[in-house]
């Protein structure tokens, strides 16, 4: 099968902070997939897509100079060469909102005049709770730097196509643009080299060495003040990124920090659950032994009682006194013992001895 011929193709750039979803928004529309972690993360891709019954090959490629191993990465890298630049921030995450200006002076110091720039509000499907970042705030801030803006969902792949195509075809209009500007140029030039020469007037001597000293000045002048040109945008850039780089240390150090405060939070919350539990349990252990003891105490008085019973009607069947300091009382009409304890004197109060009570029975046997 023949190798398919398109019109052109379009290399496009994706920058923006680390995190603010530029990987998936690639992925989903190079693969139409969505997925997420390190391991099934992309940097670069192409697509063949039709525009005006036009194919074009869609090379798009991703900033990674955030990473470690791509620090030392000149801007210029990203922006050569590129037909058009997504700017990409994630409407969960403030400071990469807040970092786009840095990005778009970056894109106007190193990208091509008039490559076209769209603002990109990743991750749209968040819920209002998890949203940091308005759709008005990102539309108002747009329209300050002159640029379109669109919000978009690699998740649920919501205006995904749209954007690379809107950008696309602003590339197609730039290049039209730029076409036309050389078209008028050349246009000119050949006017130029058509019509009638007239000659100048041949500059003087002087004229030619002074004009000759004034271009050696300036190339002077270029050459020693380049070097240090070069090293004041050099440490410009650099004292940026490590402002950025300072700022997303900060937001990260202040996750971690609401994440142990939530998780001793919740250690806490766990420890007094078990604190109260034990306690609950300490008192159901204590209320048992007491109800234990209760009931061994009684059941150890009722088996005292009924020996003691059976012990006092044995000694009445047998005819015999009771123990001392027992008082028995039989049913109506049986013989009745008043015990009397050892010792005691069987005289009355008043000196007199005590007469038994009248119809009680003496047993012989008893000594009353």
């Amino acid at each position: 099968m023949a190798q398919a011929r398109y019109a052109s193709s379009l290399k496009f750039s994706i920058v923006g902070d680390s995190l603010a979803g530029k990987a998936s928004l690639l992925r989903r529309f190079i693969e139409d997939q969505y997925s997420t972690g390190w391991s099934s993360r992309i940097t670069e891709g192409n697509r063949v897509v039709s525009i005006d019954n036009t194919k074009f090959n869609f090379r798009a490629w991703i900033d990674t100079r955030q990473e470690e191993r791509y620090r030392i990465t000149h801007p210029n890298h990203i922006y050569r060469g590129a037909d058009g630049i997504l700017l990409v921030y994630s409407v969960t995450t403030r400071s990469s909102f807040e970092n786009i200006r840095k990005w778009m002076f970056e894109i106007e110091s190193y990208a091509s005049e008039g490559v076209p720039v769209i603002l990109v509000g990743a991750q749209s499907d968040s819920t209002p709770k998890e949203r940091n970042v308005s759709f008005a705030e990102g539309r108002e801030l747009a329209k300050q730097l002159k640029i379109p803006f669109i919000e978009t969902s690699a998740k649920d792949g919501i205006n995904v196509d749209q954007t690379f195509f809107m950008l696309g075809r602003l590339a197609l209009a730039n290049w039209q643009d730029q076409a036309e500007k050389q078209r008028e140029a050349d246009l000119a030039a050949s006017q130029r080299q058509r019509s009638p020469k007239s000659i100048p007037p041949q500059p003087t001597t002087m004229e030619r060495m002074s004009t000759s000293l004034e271009d050696i000045a300036q190339g002077l002048i270029s050459l020693i003040t380049w070097p240090f040109k070069m090293i004041a945008r050099g440490i410009i850039y650099s004292a940026r990124m490590i402002a950025s780089g300072v700022e997303y240390s900060a937001s990260r150090l202040s996750a971690y920090r609401e994440y142990r405060q939530e998780e001793n939070q919740r250690q806490q919350q766990l420890l007094a659950a078990q604190t109260q539990k034990r306690r609950e349990q300490e008192a159901a252990e204590s209320r048992q032994r007491a109800e234990a003891l209760l009931l061994a105490q009684a059941t150890e008085d009722a088996r005292r009682e009924s020996a003691r019973r059976a012990s006092v009607s044995s000694a009445s069947r047998r005819g015999e006194r009771p123990p001392a300091g027992v008082a028995v009382t039989l049913a109506p009409g049986d013989l009745r013992h008043t015990l009397i304890p050892p010792g005691s004197s069987t005289r009355s109060s008043s000196g007199g001895p005590r007469s038994p009570d009248k119809g009680a029975h003496t047993s012989p046997r008893s000594g009353f």
